[in-house]
């Protein structure tokens, strides 16, 4: 009976909700259309990948390659940025409003061209509308983050793009960084093993470098050449070894402020503190500040970090071990979520279930709730989860753990995928073959949802169509979710009879 009024109230608001507004269409073309990443707020568009015709003869796609178009979030616009008989990709777009890309293609013939169709990195700068080569090698060259509020970026590329300073004639990937104001290019790594570029510091004072190289030969030194992790100074060139193990170790992420590095490593990073003999995955913290290596987890199966709280106070980690002395345990060896106190130096169990859960990720407006998947029954109050289907639960935690309280946001006979937090407000989407809203997907197909975390979540079906719709990406002002969809979800047109993969928007309000 509970379970049926609970459905019953979410049909309701679903009904009351989607019936003023249907997501309105932006492509139109016989290709396929994908939202790839939008830029900071203040730039107000992002970057697209679509092998149709979106703005013909603006230079136009008669041959269906895969090209770049700017998408305006703000005047729902389309511009074309490559022109090429093969494929173009793209990559971060800076607060400069320039957006750099990756392309075989010589999308600059001659300027200087890319006869030989190694990958090369090209810059888009939409304040002066000019298409540039950036790199140019008979090896390929990748963008990797920018830095320095755009002024400069790093790569990694197995060319030679600065000989002999120090030059890179083995034709192993290295880490180089370009400045924007004077053109100029500056190799940061030099090694017979390769090197990438893992993270970034947000203020832009080092990256992280993952490397198989000997890049601080002696200290310790990486005599065996196992992926190891480096702290390079992007100013100075300065290199600092933060890991040595026979093991293998990545970099979890940066924190928001930058002063803490997550690792995850199967090697004894700490021996003795409390050191990992048994070789499973575990957590360690890196202080920037300090310059202490940590060991978070220490189990006898795998743990490993996955996020950082807004202010960097907590860690979220997940185990198939239980890391709680005083928690509730994990002997069945699931998957669970647990939180790491930083300053405390004390984990905290978050889920208890016969099933696994796994950590979706802080909503960032305050970071007070997070989301999850799991195919157990995370919440006391219900609907339930019998069938074992993956659902999508909320949690607003609290100090004290035992307040910890547990939401089931969907309720559905089929997985539900997380499709992201709205980065403003209280929203969150995901797409799913389940009818979430009695009624409003009898056909299976895929559709898409919004989810609301409070004390009484509630689902908003926003797609209704035969064919498949997956979510794209929240705006980064919060106003939009943008939706790819086979389907013709746009009453008012232009319409999408050919089924092709088409892009929408959506105010979700």
């Amino acid at each position: 009976m509970r379970r049926c009024f609970v459905m019953t109230v979410l049909l309701t608001l679903a009904v009351a909700m989607t019936g003023s507004a249907a997501p309105v269409q932006v492509t139109d073309s016989l290709g396929d259309s994908t939202l790839q990443r939008f830029g900071p707020v203040n730039v107000g568009f992002g970057a697209l990948l679509s092998t149709g015709d979106l703005t013909p003869g603006e230079p136009g796609n008669a041959d269906g390659s895969q090209e770049v178009f700017l998408l305006n979030f703000r005047l729902m616009n389309v511009r074309q940025v490559t022109s090429s008989a093969g494929d173009a990709s793209s990559a971060n777009i800076s607060s400069r409003e320039m957006m750099v890309m990756a392309s075989r293609e010589d999308l600059t013939p001659g300027e200087p061209g890319n006869t030989d169709r190694s990958f090369e990195s090209y810059l888009y700068d939409k304040k002066k509308e000019t298409l540039t080569q950036l790199s140019s090698s008979s090896e390929d060259t990748f963008f990797q983050t920018f830095y320095d509020d755009g002024a400069g970026a790093l790569f990694v590329s197995k060319g030679d793009l600065t000989p002999g300073d120090p030059g890179n004639p083995d034709g192993e990937n290295e880490v180089f960084d370009y400045d924007f104001d004077t053109g100029t290019w500056r190799q940061l790594t030099s090694s017979p093993q390769e090197s990438l570029v893992r993270g970034i510091d947000p203020k832009s004072r080092y990256a992280v470098i993952q490397s198989r190289g000997d890049l601080t030969p002696g200290a310790p030194g990486n005599a065996d050449h196992n992926p190891e992790l480096f702290m390079l100074d992007i100013e100075t060139r300065d290199v600092v070894q933060l890991t040595d193990s026979p093991g293998e170790t990545f970099l979890g992420t940066v924190s928001r402020k930058g002063r803490y590095i997550a690792i995850n490593s199967n090697g004894d990073l700490t021996p003795g503190a409390p050191g990992n003999t048994d070789g499973g995955y575990e957590a360690y913290l890196y202080d920037t500040k300090t310059g202490e290596l940590r060991q978070v987890t220490d189990s006898p199966g795998d743990s490993w970090f996955v996020s950082f709280d807004r202010k960097a106070r907590r860690m979220a980690l997940q185990s198939d071990s239980s890391l709680d002395p005083d928690g509730p345990g994990n002997a069945d060896g699931s998957f669970e979520v647990f939180v790491y106190h930083i300053g405390r130096r004390t984990t905290t169990q978050i889920t208890d279930s016969d099933e696994d859960a796994w950590f979706m990720g802080y909503e960032p407006r305050k970071g007070k709730w997070i989301a999850l998947e799991s195919s157990g029954d995370l919440a006391a109050t219900g609907p339930g989860n019998a069938d074992g289907s993956t659902e999508v639960f909320f949690a607003r935690l609290k100090k004290n753990p035992a307040k910890n309280r547990f939401y089931q946001a969907t309720d559905g006979d089929e997985d539900v995928e997380f499709g992201g937090w709205c980065p403003k407000k209280r929203f969150a989407a995901c797409e799913t073959t389940a009818d979430l809203v009695p009624g409003g997907n009898l056909d299976g197909s895929s559709e898409v949802y919004v989810l609301r975390s409070r004390r009484k979540p509630y689902v908003v079906q926003l797609t209704a169509s035969a064919e498949d719709s997956f979510v794209g990406a929240f705006s980064p002002d919060g106003e939009w979710l943008f939706i790819e969809s086979h389907g013709d979800l746009d009453p008012s047109g232009p319409g999408n009879a050919d089924h092709s993969r088409e892009i929408y928007y959506d105010r979700y309000k």
